[in-house]
């Protein structure tokens, strides 16, 4: 039943809401005064009513719920006509807003409440304590809603929270709902109005901050504004929300407020309350993903929506990251800690190194990659990494347990890179430090006479060229402004095998004369490429412009040596004469860049100093002319003329320096490598002393540069994500890294391998392979239409650092749209229509062949992106330059 009847009460209100045409301005102020005036004595007969059923009210008589109602339904009509009242000085007056205090009445409604003769509030919330608690909602709910309505007013411009006829009632009202039994559940209607009303007063707090004091003591740390938010820090929906948001105020009314951040950090329990719901939430989540596609490898906010509690264990982390970037240090400090000896040592730490179910392994790592691209809080971000860099479980070091599965199974070496991607693109020194540089800054990896060369100045391009030049030879090679080529394609070649170079002006690089079908078929454009690597190179660089060292090779050098050996600045080894070295000359010196003839050897040349032995006396061996000549006849050459052994000296020299080479370049590991190397050469390679002296790469760079090597031999899944994880590391524009991932000329310890030497070995197995697959020649066309009609330049952004990022971001590889995922989109055909030619194909090319010619493309479009990598670092280096000069 409405308070307004059907008489002249409602006229009034009809009129005042939508005006009349007649009558003036005094006519409608007159009418108002009226109307407000049927206002206040409705409220006025409404509350004695109320105020009479209060005092009558017997506990335990039969009459209780009578009572409850009763009082309810005055409460009610009481709040409609409040709501009426200001409604209608708003109406009357549009300069004058609903929580002005000017009002054209003498007594008005607010004043009756706020007056010391009738309290009215603490009335009505004084005797709400009686009733019994499983009862009172709907009359808790009423006086939220009164309270609610009052705190929009304003009382000679200030808000009449302060004052002491609202505030009071106010406090033992919250009160009453704090203190309700654990085991009640209120209704959502009063839980709703409840959060409504906490929020607006912390609204309220954040605009006033001198009101805290009135919510806070002294004596008794308390804020009961937290303590009734703080049940609701997990909770799902739109009232979850509400509160979160509720609390990121009071939180941040803390660093305005000792009280308050005493008592956050010392009396409640938010902080554990949020640490340990983080366990809760990430214990509810699926063991097994359920993913369909083997080339699948990361998790997406998305798809929350298909994998149960997902959202819910987002939406917390993400709340510990705000709640860690506005709170007070200590308060942040303690949430720190508890959520490293709450959630991540006994939970994620476990979850990380388990080695019982893949799928739970798969699993592990997405949510983990997952939660890592949802952190924002710095410190949050830097706890996770320092856990997962430097923490062990049950005598298991995490780090060395996520490297070595980057050699498992395809499904946990996938998600497995993708994390190292993730980590990676923080660009934090600290992930660096402990994947690459610790184990690089020693400079044992290299020759002694090449640790003095990591500034490479490369202003014609020659890493890019070298990269270039390596394009497997069943592709043609990319369509760049300086391109060798290996097959011909004018008329006057005399030869198919003689690499030729074209020079073509900036409006044809992408299209040179001569070139014909496969090399217009490249999947993505020199240049595109080009403005990736300038984007990329540039965002890395600047991330790392505050690190604390430089890493190129002599800055952290001493820290790290051994401190009873140091490294010498040279090396110099002697190294016994005899017939084959003699004729070491006769070696074609007319190598390539990148190769290991000429000064830029290091086995056997004019590099290697004599004169200093390593504690061994060389003894030469001479042979009488009749040893000697029985030592020809061993060998099979009959023949014991001068020139002849001169000749057969020659052609030993030349097989020995093509084995080093091959060695060197094709980056055997070191039990392969002591072979080729003679006996005393090997003595001296050996690492001695110290064992941090070991020439090594680390193990990350080693497993990865040799996943590298292994190319033809992963699965696609496992070619996208290490080369997007490679191109990455290849932004880096640090020395000591370049020289791994870019130099065309570095020289490495025989036990180490270099990019473009792993690449080598890629190259060398899909070459060797690619010419005798039947149906090569339809395969490696197929795969390139496959990019072609799948990967669109407008589509690449400067996220995008990898050919194998792009496809990626372009295939949708959430769970929830899984048919269309990247394996899918790179093994299938297009769907056109069929033909008697693409039939044929798909009969007579044999899966083996269809997975070396991906290879082989895909090979193609990433050494495309290595050489515009290293053409944009060398631009910047010449830049920075030529800043110096100036």
């Amino acid at each position: 039943m409405s308070v307004l009847g059907n008489g002249k009460l409602r006229s009034s209100f009809r009129k005042l809401r939508y005006g009349t045409e007649n009558g003036g301005p005094t006519q409608d102020q007159e009418q108002k005064l009226q109307d407000c005036g049927i206002f206040y004595q409705t409220f006025t007969h409404h509350w004695v009513a109320c105020r009479d059923r209060i005092h009558d009210y017997e506990p335990l008589s039969d009459r209780v719920s009578d009572d409850i109602l009763t009082v309810a339904a005055q409460l009610e009509q009481m709040l409609q006509l409040l709501q009426l009242e200001l409604g209608a000085n708003n109406n009357s007056n549009h300069n004058t807003s609903p929580m002005s205090d000017s009002s054209p009445t003498e007594t008005s409604i607010l004043d009756m409440v706020l007056s010391d003769k009738d309290n009215i509030l603490a009335q009505i919330v004084g005797w709400t304590k009686s009733i019994p608690y499983n009862q009172s909602d709907q009359l808790l709910v009423l006086e939220i809603q009164f309270c609610e309505v009052l705190l929009s007013c304003k009382r000679s411009g200030q808000t009449v929270l302060s004052h002491v006829k609202m505030l009071h009632p106010l406090l033992s009202l919250l009160d009453i709902i704090n203190t309700l039994p654990q085991g009640h559940e209120p209704s959502v209607n009063l839980q709703s109005s409840l959060l409504g009303l906490v929020h607006t007063l912390c609204v309220l707090l954040m605009e006033n901050p001198s009101l805290l004091d009135l919510f806070t003591c002294n004596d008794n740390p308390r804020f009961i504004l937290f303590s009734l938010l703080t049940p609701y820090l997990h909770k799902p929906g739109q009232q979850g929300q509400q509160a979160r948001d509720s609390l990121l105020l009071c939180i941040s009314l803390s660093s305005r407020n000792s009280n308050v951040e005493n008592y956050i950090s010392d009396h409640s329990n938010f902080c554990p309350i949020l640490a340990t719901g983080l366990s809760g939430l990430f214990s509810s989540l699926p063991r097994s993903l359920g993913a369909d596609s083997p080339s699948w490898h990361k998790l997406d906010p998305g798809d929350g929506q298909d994998i149960p509690g997902l959202t819910n264990m987002l939406t917390s982390i993400e709340l510990c990251s705000a709640v860690i970037e506005v709170a007070p240090s200590n308060v942040a400090s303690q949430l720190l800690e508890l959520i490293h000896q709450g959630f991540l040592v006994p939970v994620i730490g476990p979850a990380l190194v388990q080695e019982t179910d893949l799928e739970t392994i798969v699993s592990a790592t997405a949510y983990v990659d997952l939660f890592l691209r949802k952190i924002t809080a710095p410190p949050l971000l830097a706890l996770w990494v320092k856990f997962i860099l430097t923490s062990s479980v049950d005598k298991k070091d995490i780090l060395e347990t996520l490297i070595n599965r980057i050699n498992s199974s395809s499904q946990i070496c996938i998600v497995t890179l993708a994390l190292f991607e993730t980590l990676v693109s923080f660009n934090m020194e600290d992930i660096m430090l402990s994947l690459v540089f610790r184990h690089l800054i020693s400079c044992s990896f290299l020759l002694p006479s090449f640790r003095h060369t990591l500034y490479f100045s490369d202003p014609h391009g020659r890493a890019a060229y070298k990269f270039l030049s390596l394009v497997p030879v069943s592709c043609d090679p990319p369509a760049t402004p300086l391109t060798p080529r290996r097959m011909s394609t004018s008329p006057r070649t005399t030869s198919p095998r003689t690499p030729q170079v074209f020079r073509r002006s900036p409006e044809h690089s992408l299209s040179p004369p001569g070139s014909l079908g496969p090399t217009s078929m490249s999947s993505q454009s020199y240049g595109v490429y080009l403005a990736d690597a300038h984007n990329v190179i540039r965002y890395t660089h600047h991330d790392c412009l505050h690190w604390s060292h430089k890493y190129d090779g002599s800055d952290l050098c001493q820290v790290y040596k051994a401190p009873r050996e140091q490294v010498k600045e040279k090396i110099s080894i002697e190294i016994g004469r005899d017939p084959l070295e003699d004729s070491f000359e006769c070696v074609d010196a007319s190598l390539g860049p990148g190769s290991l003839g000429g000064e830029s050897s290091g086995y056997l040349s004019g590099s290697w100093e004599e004169g200093e032995s390593l504690g061994k006396e060389i003894v030469d061996v001479v042979l009488t002319p009749e040893e000697e000549r029985e030592f020809w006849s061993a060998v099979g050459y009959q023949d014991g003329t001068s020139a002849s052994r001169q000749k057969m000296s020659s052609v030993l020299a030349r097989l020995q320096h093509e084995d080093r080479l091959s060695m060197s370049s094709l980056g055997q590991d070191s039990h392969g490598s002591e072979e080729l190397i003679s006996p005393r050469l090997s003595d001296a390679l050996r690492p001695i002393g110290d064992p941090s002296d070991i020439p090594t790469l680390g193990p990350f760079l080693t497993i990865v540069l040799e996943k590298v090597s292994n190319f033809s031999m992963n699965n696609l899944g496992v070619n996208l994500r290490l080369t997007a994880l490679v191109s990455k590391l290849a932004s880096f524009s640090h020395p000591l890294l370049k020289a791994v991932l870019l130099h065309p000329d570095v020289v490495v310890q025989p036990a180490c391998t270099t990019l473009i030497q792993a690449i080598c070995a890629a190259r060398l197995r899909i070459d060797s392979v690619m010419p005798g697959l039947l149906g090569a020649e339809e395969a490696v066309r197929n795969a390139r239409e496959d990019l072609v009609s799948r990967i669109q330049p407008p589509n690449r952004t400067a996220s995008n650092t990898s050919i194998i990022s792009l496809p990626a971001s372009l295939g949708d590889m959430s769970i929830r749209r899984s048919s269309t995922n990247l394996l899918k989109m790179f093994s299938s055909r297009r769907s056109k229509p069929s033909s008697p030619r693409s039939l044929t194909t798909t009969i007579t090319v044999p899966p083996h062949t269809r997975h070396m010619a991906m290879a082989a493309v895909l090979l193609e479009e990433w050494l495309q992106e290595l050489a515009a990598l290293a053409q944009e670092h060398s631009v910047m280096q010449q830049e920075e330059i030529v800043l110096r000069e100036k």
